[in-house]
Protein backbone atom coordinates (compact mmCIF):
# COMPACT_ATOMS: atom_id res chain seq x y z
CA UNK A 1 0.00 0.00 0.00
CA UNK A 2 1.17 3.75 -0.58
CA UNK A 3 2.36 5.43 2.53
CA UNK A 4 0.30 8.34 1.67
CA UNK A 5 -2.94 5.86 1.56
CA UNK A 6 -1.75 4.41 4.54
CA UNK A 7 -2.04 7.69 6.48
CA UNK A 8 -5.52 8.46 5.51
CA UNK A 9 -7.04 4.65 5.57
CA UNK A 10 -5.49 4.84 9.34
CA UNK A 11 -7.72 7.36 10.42
CA UNK A 12 -10.60 6.19 8.88
CA UNK A 13 -10.14 2.97 10.96
CA UNK A 14 -9.74 5.04 14.38
CA UNK A 15 -13.00 6.75 13.33
CA UNK A 16 -14.83 3.76 13.08
CA UNK A 17 -13.41 2.52 16.45
CA UNK A 18 -15.97 2.28 19.67
CA UNK A 19 -13.61 3.08 22.45
CA UNK A 20 -14.36 2.90 26.39
CA UNK A 21 -12.72 5.75 28.02
CA UNK A 22 -10.31 4.81 30.88
CA UNK A 23 -9.78 6.85 34.25
CA UNK A 24 -6.14 6.97 32.96
CA UNK A 25 -5.16 10.28 30.45
CA UNK A 26 -2.13 11.48 28.64
CA UNK A 27 -1.25 14.98 28.44
CA UNK A 28 1.58 14.69 25.25
CA UNK A 29 3.79 17.97 24.82
CA UNK A 30 6.65 19.29 23.02
CA UNK A 31 8.98 19.56 25.74
CA UNK A 32 8.93 15.58 26.28
CA UNK A 33 8.21 12.17 24.50
CA UNK A 34 5.01 10.30 25.70
CA UNK A 35 6.08 6.73 26.09
CA UNK A 36 3.36 4.12 27.02
CA UNK A 37 4.56 1.17 28.47
CA UNK A 38 3.11 -2.08 29.84
CA UNK A 39 2.00 -5.56 29.20
CA UNK A 40 0.75 -6.65 26.19
CA UNK A 41 -2.70 -6.96 25.31
CA UNK A 42 -3.27 -4.30 28.17
CA UNK A 43 -4.43 -1.34 26.06
CA UNK A 44 -1.92 1.25 25.20
CA UNK A 45 -3.00 1.31 21.01
CA UNK A 46 -6.49 2.03 22.39
CA UNK A 47 -5.05 4.69 24.89
CA UNK A 48 -3.79 6.69 22.21
CA UNK A 49 -7.47 6.08 19.87
CA UNK A 50 -8.77 7.65 23.23
CA UNK A 51 -6.81 10.32 22.90
CA UNK A 52 -7.37 11.36 19.89
CA UNK A 53 -11.55 10.95 20.10
CA UNK A 54 -11.53 12.66 23.54
CA UNK A 55 -8.99 15.85 22.37
CA UNK A 56 -11.73 15.74 19.27
CA UNK A 57 -8.67 15.90 17.30
CA UNK A 58 -8.96 16.34 13.42
CA UNK A 59 -7.54 14.78 10.35
CA UNK A 60 -5.22 17.72 9.86
CA UNK A 61 -3.92 17.29 13.32
CA UNK A 62 -2.34 14.32 13.73
CA UNK A 63 -0.08 11.69 12.28
CA UNK A 64 -0.57 7.93 13.46
CA UNK A 65 1.71 4.78 12.73
CA UNK A 66 1.51 1.60 13.43
CA UNK A 67 4.96 -0.32 12.84
CA UNK A 68 3.64 -3.72 12.93
CA UNK A 69 0.70 -3.30 10.61
CA UNK A 70 1.60 -5.28 7.72
CA UNK A 71 0.52 -2.68 5.38
CA UNK A 72 3.29 -0.49 5.57
CA UNK A 73 5.95 -3.65 5.72
CA UNK A 74 9.35 -2.65 4.81
CA UNK A 75 8.89 1.07 5.30
CA UNK A 76 12.23 3.14 5.61
CA UNK A 77 14.05 5.31 7.68
CA UNK A 78 13.24 7.95 4.86
CA UNK A 79 9.70 7.73 4.73
CA UNK A 80 9.14 8.27 8.69
CA UNK A 81 10.71 11.32 7.98
CA UNK A 82 8.42 12.24 5.15
CA UNK A 83 5.55 11.36 6.52
CA UNK A 84 5.33 15.17 7.57
CA UNK A 85 6.05 16.09 4.76
CA UNK A 86 2.97 13.47 2.89
CA UNK A 87 0.78 14.80 5.66
CA UNK A 88 1.14 18.47 4.94
CA UNK A 89 0.37 17.33 1.13
CA UNK A 90 -3.35 15.48 2.00
CA UNK A 91 -4.07 18.24 4.67
CA UNK A 92 -2.18 21.31 3.73
CA UNK A 93 -0.63 21.82 7.57
CA UNK A 94 1.81 20.53 9.87
CA UNK A 95 0.65 17.92 12.49
CA UNK A 96 0.23 18.85 16.19
CA UNK A 97 0.71 15.19 16.71
CA UNK A 98 2.72 12.38 16.05
CA UNK A 99 1.79 8.86 17.37
CA UNK A 100 3.93 5.87 16.35
CA UNK A 101 2.04 3.01 17.47
CA UNK A 102 4.48 -0.34 18.44
CA UNK A 103 8.05 1.67 18.06
CA UNK A 104 10.27 -1.56 18.54
CA UNK A 105 9.33 -3.25 15.44
CA UNK A 106 10.87 -0.94 13.01
CA UNK A 107 14.62 -0.86 13.56
CA UNK A 108 16.61 2.25 14.37
CA UNK A 109 13.26 3.44 15.76
CA UNK A 110 15.28 5.76 18.19
CA UNK A 111 17.02 7.53 15.98
CA UNK A 112 13.76 8.66 14.06
CA UNK A 113 11.98 9.19 17.16
CA UNK A 114 14.51 11.47 18.46
CA UNK A 115 15.31 13.30 14.89
CA UNK A 116 12.10 14.69 14.88
CA UNK A 117 11.97 15.09 19.12
CA UNK A 118 14.54 17.40 17.96
CA UNK A 119 12.54 19.93 15.97
CA UNK A 120 10.66 20.63 18.70
CA UNK A 121 6.95 21.08 16.74
CA UNK A 122 5.31 18.05 17.59
CA UNK A 123 4.13 16.60 21.00
CA UNK A 124 5.54 12.72 20.66
CA UNK A 125 3.72 9.66 21.78
CA UNK A 126 4.73 6.25 21.33
CA UNK A 127 3.78 2.76 22.56
CA UNK A 128 5.95 -0.54 23.35
CA UNK A 129 5.16 -3.95 23.02
CA UNK A 130 6.99 -5.43 26.18
CA UNK A 131 7.92 -8.10 24.19
CA UNK A 132 10.74 -5.98 22.27
CA UNK A 133 11.12 -3.03 23.71
CA UNK A 134 10.65 -1.76 27.89
CA UNK A 135 10.68 1.38 29.78
CA UNK A 136 14.30 1.22 30.96
CA UNK A 137 15.59 0.87 27.40
CA UNK A 138 13.06 3.56 26.14
CA UNK A 139 14.60 5.95 28.98
CA UNK A 140 18.27 4.70 27.39
CA UNK A 141 17.99 5.28 23.94
CA UNK A 142 15.64 8.81 24.03
CA UNK A 143 18.20 10.10 26.66
CA UNK A 144 16.26 10.93 28.96
CA UNK A 145 13.76 13.29 26.94
CA UNK A 146 10.81 10.79 27.76
CA UNK A 147 7.76 10.55 30.37
CA UNK A 148 7.05 6.56 30.85
CA UNK A 149 3.59 6.19 31.53
CA UNK A 150 2.44 2.81 33.13
CA UNK A 151 -0.54 0.93 31.09
CA UNK A 152 -1.97 -1.64 33.07
CA UNK A 153 -4.99 -4.38 32.66
CA UNK A 154 -8.64 -2.38 33.79
CA UNK A 155 -8.21 -1.49 37.65
CA UNK A 156 -11.53 -2.27 39.78
CA UNK A 157 -12.72 1.12 39.57
CA UNK A 158 -12.80 0.82 35.79
CA UNK A 159 -14.37 -2.38 35.36
CA UNK A 160 -17.51 -1.31 37.29
CA UNK A 161 -18.00 1.29 35.54
CA UNK A 162 -17.88 -0.42 32.22
CA UNK A 163 -20.16 -2.56 34.15
CA UNK A 164 -22.74 0.22 34.20
CA UNK A 165 -22.20 0.03 37.90
CA UNK A 166 -21.63 3.57 39.72
CA UNK A 167 -20.47 3.68 42.78
CA UNK A 168 -21.06 7.13 45.30
CA UNK A 169 -21.01 7.89 49.11
CA UNK A 170 -24.48 6.98 49.74
CA UNK A 171 -25.03 3.75 48.63
CA UNK A 172 -27.73 1.33 49.23
CA UNK A 173 -28.02 -2.36 50.33
CA UNK A 174 -28.52 -3.67 46.55
CA UNK A 175 -25.58 -1.57 44.94
CA UNK A 176 -23.16 -2.60 47.46
CA UNK A 177 -23.63 -6.10 46.79
CA UNK A 178 -23.84 -5.51 43.13
CA UNK A 179 -20.19 -4.54 43.99
CA UNK A 180 -19.46 -6.88 45.86
CA UNK A 181 -20.02 -9.80 43.35
CA UNK A 182 -18.50 -7.30 41.10
CA UNK A 183 -15.37 -8.13 43.01
CA UNK A 184 -15.68 -11.65 42.93
CA UNK A 185 -15.41 -11.49 39.09
CA UNK A 186 -12.91 -8.91 38.77
CA UNK A 187 -10.47 -11.54 41.25
CA UNK A 188 -11.29 -14.36 38.92
CA UNK A 189 -10.81 -13.25 35.82
CA UNK A 190 -9.12 -9.83 35.99
CA UNK A 191 -9.06 -6.86 33.84
CA UNK A 192 -7.94 -7.41 30.71
CA UNK A 193 -10.00 -5.21 28.44
CA UNK A 194 -10.56 -8.45 25.78
CA UNK A 195 -11.93 -10.14 28.74
CA UNK A 196 -13.63 -7.31 30.52
CA UNK A 197 -15.02 -6.08 27.03
CA UNK A 198 -15.91 -9.72 26.11
CA UNK A 199 -14.28 -10.06 22.61
CA UNK A 200 -12.74 -13.91 23.90
CA UNK A 201 -13.49 -16.46 26.69
CA UNK A 202 -11.40 -16.13 29.53
CA UNK A 203 -9.84 -19.39 29.43
CA UNK A 204 -8.76 -19.40 25.96
CA UNK A 205 -7.72 -15.54 26.35
CA UNK A 206 -5.17 -16.66 29.45
CA UNK A 207 -3.73 -19.66 27.71
CA UNK A 208 -2.96 -18.45 24.55
CA UNK A 209 -1.34 -14.86 26.26
CA UNK A 210 0.69 -16.76 28.90
CA UNK A 211 1.88 -19.02 25.58
CA UNK A 212 2.75 -15.85 23.62
CA UNK A 213 4.24 -14.01 26.07
CA UNK A 214 6.78 -16.64 27.20
CA UNK A 215 7.39 -17.22 23.85
CA UNK A 216 7.72 -14.56 22.09
CA UNK A 217 8.40 -11.96 25.42
CA UNK A 218 11.50 -13.66 26.82
CA UNK A 219 12.57 -16.80 24.87
CA UNK A 220 12.77 -15.06 21.13
CA UNK A 221 13.64 -11.79 22.97
CA UNK A 222 16.47 -12.50 24.72
CA UNK A 223 17.75 -16.06 22.13
CA UNK A 224 17.02 -18.28 25.21
CA UNK A 225 17.95 -22.27 24.72
CA UNK A 226 17.48 -23.69 27.74
CA UNK A 227 13.75 -23.39 27.52
CA UNK A 228 12.74 -26.37 30.01
CA UNK A 229 14.33 -23.99 32.35
CA UNK A 230 12.06 -20.90 30.99
CA UNK A 231 9.19 -22.65 31.49
CA UNK A 232 9.83 -23.74 34.62
CA UNK A 233 10.39 -20.91 36.25
CA UNK A 234 7.12 -19.35 34.17
CA UNK A 235 5.44 -21.99 36.39
CA UNK A 236 7.04 -21.75 39.23
CA UNK A 237 6.18 -17.76 39.15
CA UNK A 238 2.82 -18.49 38.50
CA UNK A 239 2.67 -20.78 41.61
CA UNK A 240 4.30 -17.89 43.60
CA UNK A 241 2.39 -14.58 43.11
CA UNK A 242 1.74 -12.84 46.66
CA UNK A 243 4.41 -15.04 48.30
CA UNK A 244 8.64 -14.67 48.37
CA UNK A 245 10.07 -16.18 45.46
CA UNK A 246 13.04 -18.36 46.54
CA UNK A 247 16.04 -18.48 43.62
CA UNK A 248 17.68 -20.74 45.89
CA UNK A 249 14.74 -23.33 46.59
CA UNK A 250 14.40 -23.25 42.79
CA UNK A 251 17.96 -23.82 41.59
CA UNK A 252 17.89 -26.87 44.02
CA UNK A 253 15.27 -28.36 42.42
CA UNK A 254 15.78 -28.11 38.74
CA UNK A 255 19.35 -29.09 40.07
CA UNK A 256 17.52 -32.34 41.41
CA UNK A 257 15.76 -32.71 37.76
CA UNK A 258 19.48 -33.34 36.25
CA UNK A 259 19.18 -30.00 34.87
CA UNK A 260 22.35 -27.77 34.61
CA UNK A 261 21.93 -24.41 35.30
CA UNK A 262 23.24 -21.55 37.28
CA UNK A 263 21.96 -18.93 40.12
CA UNK A 264 22.94 -16.43 37.59
CA UNK A 265 21.11 -17.96 34.64
CA UNK A 266 18.01 -17.91 37.20
CA UNK A 267 18.53 -14.28 38.26
CA UNK A 268 18.66 -13.36 34.30
CA UNK A 269 16.10 -15.22 33.47
CA UNK A 270 13.63 -13.70 36.06
CA UNK A 271 14.67 -10.30 34.96
CA UNK A 272 13.20 -11.14 31.69
CA UNK A 273 9.97 -11.88 32.82
CA UNK A 274 9.63 -8.98 34.34
CA UNK A 275 11.05 -6.92 31.88
CA UNK A 276 8.48 -7.90 30.09
CA UNK A 277 6.09 -7.11 32.48
CA UNK A 278 4.90 -10.54 32.80
CA UNK A 279 5.14 -10.01 36.83
CA UNK A 280 6.40 -7.72 39.46
CA UNK A 281 9.17 -8.22 42.28
CA UNK A 282 8.67 -6.37 45.36
CA UNK A 283 12.20 -5.90 47.49
CA UNK A 284 11.61 -6.31 51.22
CA UNK A 285 11.83 -3.02 53.24
CA UNK A 286 15.31 -2.52 55.14
CA UNK A 287 16.89 1.13 55.78
CA UNK A 288 20.15 -0.80 54.51
CA UNK A 289 20.23 -0.37 50.43
CA UNK A 290 22.47 -3.26 50.33
CA UNK A 291 20.08 -5.58 52.86
CA UNK A 292 16.89 -4.46 50.39
CA UNK A 293 18.32 -5.84 47.34
CA UNK A 294 19.95 -9.30 48.53
CA UNK A 295 17.05 -10.40 50.27
CA UNK A 296 14.03 -12.57 49.16
CA UNK A 297 11.52 -10.58 46.80
CA UNK A 298 7.77 -10.65 46.64
CA UNK A 299 6.14 -11.69 43.39
CA UNK A 300 3.14 -10.37 41.85
CA UNK A 301 1.80 -11.30 38.48
CA UNK A 302 0.60 -8.17 35.94
CA UNK A 303 -2.99 -8.72 36.44
CA UNK A 304 -4.87 -10.52 38.83
CA UNK A 305 -7.08 -12.82 36.58
CA UNK A 306 -3.62 -14.82 35.87
CA UNK A 307 -3.03 -15.16 39.44
CA UNK A 308 -7.34 -16.38 39.79
CA UNK A 309 -6.44 -18.63 36.79
CA UNK A 310 -4.03 -20.23 39.11
CA UNK A 311 -5.70 -20.32 42.16
CA UNK A 312 -6.93 -23.81 43.20
CA UNK A 313 -7.95 -23.23 46.62
CA UNK A 314 -10.58 -21.57 48.59
CA UNK A 315 -7.85 -19.68 50.62
CA UNK A 316 -6.07 -18.42 47.80
CA UNK A 317 -8.52 -15.50 47.98
CA UNK A 318 -6.38 -13.57 50.52
CA UNK A 319 -3.21 -14.02 47.92
CA UNK A 320 -5.73 -12.10 45.57
CA UNK A 321 -6.57 -10.42 47.50
CA UNK A 322 -3.17 -8.99 47.98
CA UNK A 323 -2.18 -9.21 43.94
CA UNK A 324 -5.17 -6.60 43.25
CA UNK A 325 -3.86 -4.36 46.38
CA UNK A 326 0.06 -4.59 44.79
CA UNK A 327 -1.48 -3.72 41.43
CA UNK A 328 -3.47 -0.90 42.48
CA UNK A 329 -0.38 0.42 44.85
CA UNK A 330 1.64 0.49 41.70
CA UNK A 331 -0.78 2.90 39.55
CA UNK A 332 -1.08 4.85 42.02
CA UNK A 333 2.68 5.46 42.91
CA UNK A 334 4.33 4.61 39.47
CA UNK A 335 5.24 8.07 38.58
CA UNK A 336 5.02 9.58 42.35
CA UNK A 337 8.10 9.71 44.94
CA UNK A 338 6.85 7.28 47.11
CA UNK A 339 8.04 3.42 46.88
CA UNK A 340 6.21 0.57 47.46
CA UNK A 341 7.98 -2.48 49.75
CA UNK A 342 7.14 -5.28 52.12
CA UNK A 343 8.59 -5.61 55.19
CA UNK A 344 9.48 -8.61 57.48
CA UNK A 345 11.38 -9.23 60.40
CA UNK A 346 13.82 -12.32 62.03
CA UNK A 347 10.77 -13.59 63.30
CA UNK A 348 8.80 -13.74 60.51
CA UNK A 349 6.45 -10.98 61.62
CA UNK A 350 5.39 -9.76 58.43
CA UNK A 351 3.55 -6.16 56.85
CA UNK A 352 2.02 -7.11 53.26
CA UNK A 353 2.78 -3.17 52.32
CA UNK A 354 5.18 -0.55 53.44
CA UNK A 355 4.69 2.92 51.66
CA UNK A 356 7.69 5.23 51.85
CA UNK A 357 8.74 8.64 50.84
CA UNK A 358 12.07 9.34 51.27
CA UNK A 359 13.48 8.60 54.62
CA UNK A 360 10.04 7.83 56.12
CA UNK A 361 7.78 5.42 55.99
CA UNK A 362 3.77 7.11 55.02
CA UNK A 363 1.99 3.59 55.80
CA UNK A 364 1.76 0.09 56.64
CA UNK A 365 -0.51 -1.90 54.58
CA UNK A 366 -2.32 -5.48 55.47
CA UNK A 367 -4.28 -7.84 53.34
CA UNK A 368 -6.35 -10.14 54.77
CA UNK A 369 -9.36 -12.36 53.62
CA UNK A 370 -11.66 -11.12 56.93
CA UNK A 371 -15.27 -10.59 57.19
CA UNK A 372 -15.84 -9.49 60.86
CA UNK A 373 -13.43 -8.40 63.62
CA UNK A 374 -13.23 -11.89 64.80
CA UNK A 375 -11.51 -13.49 61.48
CA UNK A 376 -8.72 -10.76 61.85
CA UNK A 377 -5.74 -12.93 62.86
CA UNK A 378 -3.39 -12.13 65.55
CA UNK A 379 -0.37 -12.33 64.10
CA UNK A 380 -1.60 -9.00 61.13
CA UNK A 381 -2.15 -7.23 63.84
CA UNK A 382 1.46 -8.23 66.05
CA UNK A 383 2.82 -7.54 62.39
CA UNK A 384 1.49 -4.13 61.81
CA UNK A 385 2.48 -3.38 65.77
CA UNK A 386 5.82 -4.73 65.56
CA UNK A 387 6.96 -3.03 62.27
CA UNK A 388 5.14 0.12 63.26
CA UNK A 389 7.33 1.04 66.61
CA UNK A 390 10.31 -0.07 64.51
CA UNK A 391 9.57 1.73 61.30
CA UNK A 392 7.99 4.92 63.68
CA UNK A 393 4.57 4.60 61.85
CA UNK A 394 0.95 5.02 63.17
CA UNK A 395 -0.71 5.14 59.41
CA UNK A 396 -2.14 1.96 59.57
CA UNK A 397 -4.69 -0.04 57.92
CA UNK A 398 -5.90 -3.31 57.40
CA UNK A 399 -7.99 -4.28 53.94
CA UNK A 400 -10.07 -6.84 54.52
CA UNK A 401 -12.78 -8.86 52.35
CA UNK A 402 -15.75 -7.24 54.25
CA UNK A 403 -14.66 -5.38 57.63
CA UNK A 404 -14.85 -1.64 58.62
CA UNK A 405 -13.82 -0.68 61.84
CA UNK A 406 -11.30 -0.09 64.11
CA UNK A 407 -8.74 -2.60 66.01
CA UNK A 408 -7.01 -2.14 68.62
CA UNK A 409 -3.48 -3.77 69.49
CA UNK A 410 -1.34 -3.31 72.73
CA UNK A 411 1.50 -2.66 70.63
CA UNK A 412 -0.06 0.26 69.12
CA UNK A 413 -1.13 3.72 70.90
CA UNK A 414 -3.67 4.37 68.38
CA UNK A 415 -6.87 1.75 66.38
CA UNK A 416 -5.75 0.30 63.51
CA UNK A 417 -8.01 1.22 60.55
CA UNK A 418 -9.97 -1.65 58.98
CA UNK A 419 -11.65 -1.00 55.21
CA UNK A 420 -13.35 -3.58 53.05
CA UNK A 421 -10.98 -4.31 49.34
CA UNK A 422 -14.11 -2.94 47.79
CA UNK A 423 -13.57 0.47 49.29
CA UNK A 424 -10.38 0.94 49.03
CA UNK A 425 -9.94 -0.11 45.32
CA UNK A 426 -12.46 2.69 44.52
CA UNK A 427 -11.98 5.73 47.19
CA UNK A 428 -8.71 7.07 45.80
CA UNK A 429 -10.58 9.46 43.14
CA UNK A 430 -13.77 10.13 45.74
Amino acid sequence: MNFKQYLIDKKSYIKKIEIQERELDISPNIAFITSLVGPRRAGKTYQIYNFIKRRKLKDGDYVFVNFEDDEIFGLGRDDILNSILYHIEIYGTQPRYMFFDEVQAFEGWERIIYTLYERKQYSIVITSSSSKLLSREIATQLRGRSIPVLILPFSFSEFIKLKGIEPGRDMDSETISTIKNALLQYLKYGGFPDIVLGNIVPEKFFMEYIDVLILKDVIEREHIRNIYVVKFLSNAILASYSREFSVHKNYLQLKSNGIKTSKLAIYNYLYYFEDAFFCFFLSKFDFSIKKSVIASKKIFLNDVGIAGRYATHSNDTGRLMENAVFLELKRRFYESDKEIYYWKDYSGREVDFIIKKGNRVEQLIQVTYASGINDIEKRELLGLGVAGNSLKCNNMIIITWDYDGTVYTEKTEAGINCISLWKWLISYNE
